[in-house]
């Protein structure tokens, strides 16, 4: 079944749609409230209606997400969810609720930036409460102990994630690097107990030893972008080991936060414990840092970092970052990429090249 496919039987089992926009949100809240989300982030579109409408210097995610939402491929969505993740996105939350007539309700979720610790807590904790009255506005109130279950739906898909992420750095998983981001980001628009099940059944079925030959990479960045991308680097020989990706492994806590009485608080420190990010102004210290410990439990033998082209918040960490993994010891190659659906040339040239300096 198809994303459509699967958001219209959502629909008609009496749930509403959110499409949500990157990167990070309180999924959790909006399971609560009987919402399914579907996050929007590199729809297979080429952007010709949203080019009228925008700069052609704003980043592929923007631009696609807009051209499915002009084409109308966000029909089934009940709600419009922004979270502040840069900029740009930003700037298209006001145009889409402002400027492009929509009217659904857009409704905007504010993490906390450059800030840790008892008051980033207690701001973000605001912020849930605010967006669950704004959600409480359109769909109704959430039941009594529906958010206490949805956080335990949320530990069980966190838990099986991290499990699955744990067995390809360990090298026990047999999966290629395309069957295993299918898998991953299906949980984009799952129900949270059909992402638990599927990736459940992944791990079942596709634990085992991968081939020896394959060179461990870790890999940074934005999306496993372009699309055929993981594809090709499985015909290369390369074995993703560990990912920094901002869709993808930097959106999962990778330590067990202990359940507490208040369940606005655990979901707040659950969205604290997320790796650094350079969206929410995390320390380019703090990122290479990150990434260092993920080539270390991987025993990868190097990284690549894939910057979506126009990214401003990855492509400022990224020199710097660059320059600390080398300062490691730690081989690096950078890449620009863009929201294709298939891999330049030049591209696979380059990947070839780095390949061959770690023989």
């Amino acid at each position: 079944m198809g994303r459509t496919e699967y958001l219209i039987a959502q629909k008609e089992m009496g749930r509403k749609v959110a499409a949500v926009w990157p990167a990070r949100y309180p999924a959790e809240l909006l399971w609560a409230h009987g919402i399914c989300p579907a996050e929007v982030w590199d729809p297979p579109l080429e952007p010709e209606r949203a080019s009228g409408h925008l700069q052609p210097y704003v980043c592929g995610i923007v631009q696609r997400g807009l051209e499915l939402l002009l084409s109308g491929g966000l029909r089934p969505a009940d709600i419009l969810l922004f979270p502040h993740t840069c900029d740009s996105l930003q700037n298209l939350a006001t145009m889409v609720r402002d400027l492009g007539g929509e009217a659904r309700r857009c409704l905007f979720f504010y993490p906390p930036k450059r800030d840790a610790g008892e008051r980033a807590i207690a701001y973000l904790m605001a912020q849930l409460r605010d967006l669950s009255g704004e959600l409480t506005l359109h769909v109704g109130p959430m039941n009594a102990g529906a958010l206490e279950d949805a956080m335990e739906l949320g530990s069980q898909r966190t838990e099986a994630m991290r499990r699955l992420y744990d067995l390809r750095a360990e090298g026990r998983l047999s999966a290629g690097n395309a069957a295993f981001y299918a898998a991953v980001r299906a949980c984009e628009f799952l129900w949270p107990e059909d992402a638990v099940h599927s990736l459940h059944t992944f791990a079942k079925e596709q634990e085992g030893t991968p081939s020896d030959e394959a060179v461990p990479l870790v890999f940074s960045g934005v999306l496993p972008q372009p699309a055929d991308f993981m594809e090709k680097l499985d015909g290369l020989g390369v074995r993703v080991v560990e990912d920094d990706f901002l869709g993808c492994g930097r959106r999962i806590v990778r330590r067990t936060i202990p359940a507490g009485e208040d369940p606005w608080r655990v979901l707040a420190e659950r969205m604290q414990a997320l790796p650094p990010c350079c969206t929410q102004g995390a320390s380019v210290g703090d990122r290479t840092n990150f990434i260092l410990e993920l080539v270390r439990r991987s025993r990868a033998r190097g990284v690549v970092i894939l910057d979506v082209k126009f990214c401003e918040p990855e492509l400022f960490d990224a020199p710097l970052i660059v320059a600390g993994l080398r300062e490691s010891g730690v081989p690096v190659l950078i890449l620009e990429t863009e929201m294709e659906p298939r891999t330049p040339a030049g591209m696979l040239t380059r990947m070839e090249a780095f390949l061959e300096t770690l023989s």
